[in-house]
């Protein structure tokens, strides 16, 4: 099966890794520890309970196979490449540069999920940029994985995309969809089928079935991160169905043109160059970005588009399945993107191009938050940034006021259980602009729940999940002044004692409670300040960041002590 590493579960720490080796880096030719000191710079990548530069040294080994770090952002820039974000050099795979494409993930900010998308689709093996891995394999696995859930009753288990489009080798010829769909649905009728199919691939491929599994955890948690599917429990464990939006793109990759790197092979220079153009910006433009300054591109009047499309079988009209960084040969792609301006250097003409882009792109996203009616529908566990601003808008509709939309949203997420409340909150300061990182299990040093950036400060946050409390209590508050604590004696991120150590949970303490004498008490005796959110309150604030654009006042944040009030 198409084996694809997991350095990381979470798709906006996944962006955030490429995001600051981009800021650090760009401009460079780069190698594997070049991105592992950019990453632990930020504080984004541990090593035996360490950060900083101390797990580079306690990371670090004569045997770059057994380094941690090194191992672990490696998979990390095998990722980059296959998106196309990263080209490997002449010299050696292990070096890199920053393509256009990635500068432009960088450039989206907050609303990098449609851009990662059209990268993620835009993965097509066998690919010039891995240098022959995975050669013998011919197939678009994110388009195949979509496409077979929408005729596979918009559901697939796990195990059922490990044996079914994940393990085909090729989904080029007609009947492709047809045998993968009719071999899963036969799967089903027999409830002990699909482990004797897992055990059956497992001994042909010489790996262990819960190794064959983690090569599952990147893409299902893309798909689950950018909104395309979403966990259910109807059925089957393990099991996941398509969203509406994951439909949309299902139909959308199944009438497009999907030109791959033999496709485009036999083109002429300037026909190649066309297509090339005409699909990057298309990437663009379906992402939000403000393409107009490349009108001239996406004419399709042009000559040698219209030859492409003649010589390819194209329809005029016809929507291309095409990234040019993840398809073409490296040399060309610079060839084509260094030259699409006579003058200047490609630097120069990145800026030229980008610079309306990222005042363009935020105006046309911020459009797309507008609110509409949408039906009085159960809460979905879809927290990722589509999925909170549809539930967002959900709650708005109608005739509600702003406090009965913030009810209606909370009301919905009254028995989250702790990873889905978790990733709720952290969405929700990263709507309002807040950097903010839940901790991953197992890293000792990272005692807190999540971690809130105001400016270089960390601030720890403490989350209680309604199934766990319904109501903060004193138990929270005491887990909250711990946090800051262990942050202030370890010294593992920059934080400062004046600023405060927040606690969120559903429904904050009644107004009698000793609770809020207790906060009063810890920052009198230990200068420590304790702030209160509540989840109605943290839904008002990016109700009317929504609605209203407003900003976060991070100057009442750092140094909030008792109850958030918006």
């Amino acid at each position: 099966m198409l084996r694809f590493p997991n350095p990381s579960s979470e798709i906006h720490n996944f962006v955030s890794v490429y995001r600051v080796a981009h800021q650090e880096l760009e401009g460079r030719v780069v190698n594997i520890d070049d991105l592992v000191e950019a990453a632990v710079g930020e504080n984004l990548a541990t090593s035996s309970g360490h950060a900083g530069a101390r797990a580079i040294e306690r990371s670090t080994r004569a045997d770059r196979s057994r380094d941690p770090l090194y191992n672990q952002i490696k998979m990390y820039a095998e990722l980059f490449r296959s998106l196309g974000w990263l080209h490997p050099t002449a010299e050696s795979a292990l070096r890199y540069t920053f393509t256009l494409l990635g500068s432009q993930v960088v450039l989206a900010g907050p609303h990098y999920a449609q851009v990662v998308g059209e990268s993620a689709l835009g993965i097509a093996y066998p690919s010039h940029i891995l240098r022959g891995q995975r050669g013998e394999y011919d197939i678009r696995p994110f388009s195949f994985l979509l496409r077979t859930m929408h005729e596979c009753n918009a559901m697939l288990t796990r195990d059922e995309m490990i044996v079914g489009p994940l393990s085909a080798k090729s989904d080029r010829a007609t009947d492709a969809l047809g045998d993968v769909c009719a071999r899963i649905l036969a799967i089903r009728q027999d409830p002990t089928r699909i482990a004797a199919e897992l055990s059956a691939l497992s001994q042909r491929r010489g790996i262990q079935v819960n190794t064959l599994r983690n090569y599952t955890r990147w893409p299902i948690a893309l798909m689950r991160d950018l909104g395309w599917i979403t966990k259910t429990t109807k059925s089957r464990r393990n099991a996941f169905s398509l969203t509406d939006h994951g439909h949309e793109i299902a139909t959308r990759s199944s009438v497009a043109a999907d030109v791959r790197a033999d496709d485009v092979s036999a083109l002429g220079r300037s026909e190649l160059s066309a297509l090339a153009l005409f699909a990057h910006y298309s990437m663009l433009s379906r992402s939000g970005f403000d393409t107009s300054s490349a009108d001239h591109i996406l004419s399709s009047s042009d000559p040698a588009l219209a030859r492409a499309r003649r010589a390819l079988s194209i329809r005029s009209d016809q929507e291309l399945l095409l990234s040019p960084f993840q398809t073409l040969k490296v040399a060309d792609a610079q060839a084509i993107f260094d030259s699409q301006s006579s003058a200047g250097s490609h630097e120069e003409r990145r800026l030229r191009v980008t610079a309306g882009v990222r005042d363009g792109a935020k105006a046309r996203l911020r459009t797309r938050l507008t609110f509409s009616a949408a039906a009085d529908s159960p809460a979905s566990t879809d927290t990722s940034p589509i999925g909170l601003i549809k539930q967002l808008e959900a709650a708005a509709a109608g005739d509600r006021t702003e406090r009965d939309a913030a009810q209606w949203f909370a009301r919905r997420h009254q028995r989250d259980a702790q990873a889905v409340f978790y990733r709720l909150i952290r969405d929700m300061f990263r709507l309002l602009g807040l950097r903010c990182e839940t901790s991953r299990p197992g890293v000792n040093y990272q005692r807190w729940d999540a971690c809130l950036w105001i400016g270089d400060i960390a601030v720890p946050v403490e989350i209680k999940s309604p199934a766990e409390e319904e109501v903060l209590s004193t138990k929270a508050l005491r887990q909250a002044v711990e946090n800051k604590i262990v942050l202030l004696a370890r010294g593992s991120l920059t934080t400062s004692p004046e600023a405060t150590s927040l606690m969120v949970g559903f429904l904050p303490p009644n107004d009698r409670s000793d609770l809020w004498l207790l906060v009063d008490e810890v920052f009198e005796t230990f200068g420590i300040r304790v702030g209160v959110v509540d989840l109605q309150t943290l839904t008002i604030a990016c109700l009317r960041h929504l609605r209203e654009r407003r900003q976060v006042h991070v100057g009442r944040i750092i140094r909030l002590r008792g109850l958030l009030h918006v």
